[in-house]
């Protein structure tokens, strides 16, 4: 949710928002360049190419643990329901 994104972006410090947002300003094409590529390999189920295309990234563990790791748990607590219903892929 919206929610629960805003909570993952507060649980970053300060600096870690500071020095997101200037990696962002200064190459705001990148970022959507890196989201394609995940998109193109989570389509083409290489699940293990998009993992160490993620685990390269320079996130610190803190921003890696809110953006990514509880996040994915949250999801896939949920997303039980939704593979029941219809395929995920």
């Amino acid at each position: 949710t919206i929610d629960e994104q805003m909570q993952a972006l507060a649980s970053m410090s300060l600096d870690e928002q500071a020095k997101e947002l200037v990696e962002f300003v200064k190459a705001p094409h990148e970022g959507e360049q890196e989201l394609e590529r995940m998109i193109t390999l989570y389509q083409q189920r290489k699940l293990l190419d998009l993992y160490a295309l993620i685990t390269a990234s320079e996130m610190s563990d803190s921003v890696e643990a809110a953006l990514l790791t509880d996040r994915n748990k949250l999801m896939a607590f949920r997303i039980e329901s939704m593979m029941l219903r219809k395929p995920v892929f």
